[in-house]
């Protein structure tokens, strides 16, 4: 069935919304609805700087319908399931939190939605009670730059307080804003295993415990109504300690604490009981949807206009988050609120043109992974070079900064090649549109040689649990990015093995 809407419109559509016409697995109607949207949305745009009409542009056509779906998703399993309240944990749930209270004016749905502080630091430190794998799992983990000072601020400490053991070690105090290489982080385990440090540690965060259970309790965590929290994902990680936080308060929801996420990378729980519930991705999944979930584009998306939740204190008789800032200035001046708004208007539009009967979440999560694949995988300049630019930080403690797609000159192109000069979290396909021509090539290089050996590394996996389908797949994958791959002879082997398998 053809999919129709105003000549004039028609006229004016760009190659997202081409892309959603053309999908023939929804249904005709939600099509029009959704381009229509869409493209009313994108030429309502008031902003007239071209960084700023770019972000619009790509909120309103990219974004919004990604978010809108997930939200969506989560209000009618949060209706089937009985939950009458949602906690939008910050800061990935901010604009979350702004599309479902859009939906559910416009929609009618009945659901108490709130907007929750809380962050990995805030989360994680105030839930040790000792010091084991599972602590140094996260305290130790190295997204690309790790020291002591970085170490230290994990668990509130600073290296000064503890400086008389550091030195025992060799730790002057000139190394420790430097980079920890492998056995320099073990040596760092043994320090903090020392019991005068383990003492402070546990001190501090039992302070820290205390006051984050009483901001739960202020929020309604102990009320005995209904809840499940909203937030993107990857691991479960928080969730997991904020179970062990309301364990530790005695709010732990009867029949565990219910989570819903974009989508799970892997997942770790607390308790059994414990449900982690994921939209576009679930766990152990490698299909294309596995690839597009790009943690460092998707939080973009999803960013907040206010700075990360460091603790919880009480100020008179109200417990009150703390911030590293108040507000996200370098987000504010990148265009944050230019994307929120576009995102809200798609939201506001979308409800009057549609109900809640005519979508499916299916429908979202198709057009989820078109539109992702597009946008990753082949970004316009224009596109490259706004939402490249945009600043992130791996870092819980935002230590240290990136640009999401770094732009490279001439002189960059043979350390492009030949050393660990491109960071790992870099968005190459925005990168190679805004660098220069030679080193453009590099940087192909670079991009096809990582996918290859990522879909090998993932073939092998999947080969080891069994799934040979799901690794022959993903080892063609690995052959069609790069044929450097058969330089490896893990991938030889790999596929020896594949070749005879029953």
């Amino acid at each position: 069935m053809d999919v129709s809407f105003s000549p004039s419109i028609k006229t004016d559509l760009n190659r997202y919304e081409q892309l959603i016409v053309e999908n023939e697995k929804l249904s005709s109607y939600f099509r029009s609805q959704l381009v229509e949207t869409a493209c009313i949305c994108r030429l309502d745009c008031p902003e007239t700087a071209i960084n700023n009409k770019t972000i619009w542009d790509t909120a309103t056509n990219v974004i919004a319908p990604i978010i809108f779906g997930f939200v969506y998703w989560v209000l009618i399993q949060a209706k089937q399931k009985g939950i009458q309240r949602l906690y939008f944990m910050a800061r990935d749930g901010q604009i979350l939190f702004k599309v479902a209270q859009t939906i559910i004016s416009q929609w009618g749905y009945e659901i108490d939605c709130r907007y929750f502080y809380g962050s990995r630091q805030a989360f994680h430190f105030p839930a040790i009670e000792s010091i084991g794998e599972q602590e140094f799992n996260w305290l130790i983990d190295n997204p690309g730059f790790l020291s002591i000072r970085i170490i230290c601020e994990r668990v509130n400490l600073t290296p000064e307080l503890i400086a008389d053991i550091l030195s025992r070690y060799d730790f002057r105090e000139d190394s420790w804003d430097k980079a920890l290489n492998d056995s320099e982080i073990m040596i760092l385990i043994e320090i903090f295993q020392d019991p005068s440090v383990l003492e402070q540690i546990l001190a501090m965060a039992k302070i820290f415990r205390d006051k984050a259970i009483g901001y739960f309790k202020q929020e309604g965590m102990g009320d005995k109504t209904p809840y499940a929290t909203v937030d993107i994902g990857w691991s479960g990680k928080s969730q997991r300690s904020l179970s062990n936080l309301l364990a530790a308060g005695n709010i732990y929801p009867d029949t565990g604490l219910q989570g819903f996420f974009f989508g799970l990378l892997s997942s770790t729980q607390a308790f059994p009981q414990d449900q982690l519930m994921p939209y576009f991705l679930e766990v152990n999944d490698r299909s294309d949807r596995y690839f597009l979930c790009d943690p460092q584009i998707l939080e973009l998306f999803m960013a907040a206009d206010h700075g990360s939740t460091v603790r919880y204190d009480k100020q008179d008789d109200r417990y009150m988050p703390i911030l590293r800032s108040d507000s996200n200035e370098s987000g504010i001046e990148w265009g944050l609120l230019v994307q929120h708004q576009a995102i809200v208007n798609f939201a506001e539009r979308l409800t009057k043109n549609l109900q809640p009967q005519e979508c499916t979440s299916d429908y979202f999560k198709q057009i989820t992974e078109d539109l992702l694949k597009v946008f990753i995988y082949n970004p316009s300049k224009a596109e490259a070079e706004s939402f490249g630019t945009q600043p992130f930080s791996r870092h819980q403690s935002e230590s240290k900064f990136y640009d999401l797609a770094p732009k490279y000159g001439f002189k960059d192109t043979l350390k492009i090649v030949f050393s660990n000069y491109v960071h790992a979290f870099a968005w190459l396909p925005a990168s190679i549109q805004r660098s220069h021509l030679l080193a453009k090539i590099a940087l192909k290089y670079v991009n096809a040689r990582q996918n290859s050996f990522t879909y090998s590394n993932y073939a092998w996996q999947e080969l080891q649990k069994g799934n040979k389908d799901s690794s022959r797949k993903l080892a063609v994958k690995a052959l069609k990015s790069s044929p450097v791959i058969l330089l490896s002879r893990r991938f030889i082997h790999m596929n020896f093995l594949l070749l005879f398998a029953k």
